[in-house]
This record gives structure tokens, C-alpha cells and sequence, in this order.
């Protein structure tokens, strides 16, 4: 087990959790430190280190996650998603937030801007 976990570690590197944009710092979301991540058949499997606990996503919540690494706000990675699949950006929003508040619940991600 321990060996997996390391693994994980190396897996997902920290991220910062502030972006400077033009102007004043936003904060974005962000990955919890204490959760590692793989991919696997272009699913997403979590595992939450502190809890013990392993949640899945489908590829397009591993997409929504490669972006919050990434450091991507929750606005630019549905702007990424409404351009690859032609879907309307509300409608992509209104996902990616739904994903996010999700992550957040659980623990495995920090909170950021609203759209």
C-alpha cells in the first residue's frame, strides 16, 4: 500500500492556488494536498490520503480535474470543454460547477471563484 501511495504522490504534483491576473489576485480552485490522483481507462480514481477514501469520475470529470492541476480556474476549463465538444458555455458551467461543488464536499478540492 505504501509503495501505491508514493506512486500517487508523484503522480500530481503541487499546485499554487493563486493566479495573478491582470489586476488583483482571484482565487481558483484547487486540488486538496492530501489527495492523490490516477487515471485509469480515462477515468479519474481519487484517493483521499487523510480519510482513506477512493472516489471515480468519467473522463470528462478526469478532464475538469488535469485542469484544476493545471491550475486552471473553473471558468478557463470550461471554456476548454464548450470549444472541444460545441456545447454552450452555460451549460458547461453549470457542469463544471456542479463537478467542482462535488470535489468540494467531499474534501478534494478547495473553493474558488463563481462563475
Amino acid at each position: 500500500m505504501r509503495a501505491f501511495l508514493e506512486a500517487l504522490r508523484r503522480f500530481l504534483p503541487e499546485r499554487k492556488r493563486m493566479v495573478k491576473a491582470d489586476g488583483p489576485a482571484r482565487r481558483t480552485p484547487a486540488v486538496s494536498p492530501h489527495v492523490r490522483a490516477s487515471l485509469q481507462d480515462g477515468a479519474l480514481v481519487l484517493l483521499d490520503v487523510s480519510q482513506g477514501l477512493l472516489f471515480k469520475s468519467n473522463g470528462i470529470g478526469a478532464r475538469i480535474w488535469r485542469g484544476l492541476s493545471e491550475g486552471l480556474s473553473a471558468r478557463e476549463i470550461a471554456g476548454q470543454l464548450s470549444a472541444e465538444f460545441s456545447v454552450a458555455a452555460e451549460r458547461v458551467e453549470q457542469d463544471v460547477h456542479h463537478f467542482l461543488t462535488d470535489l468540494q464536499n467531499h474534501g478534494l478540492a478547495t473553493a474558488g471563484e463563481r462563475f
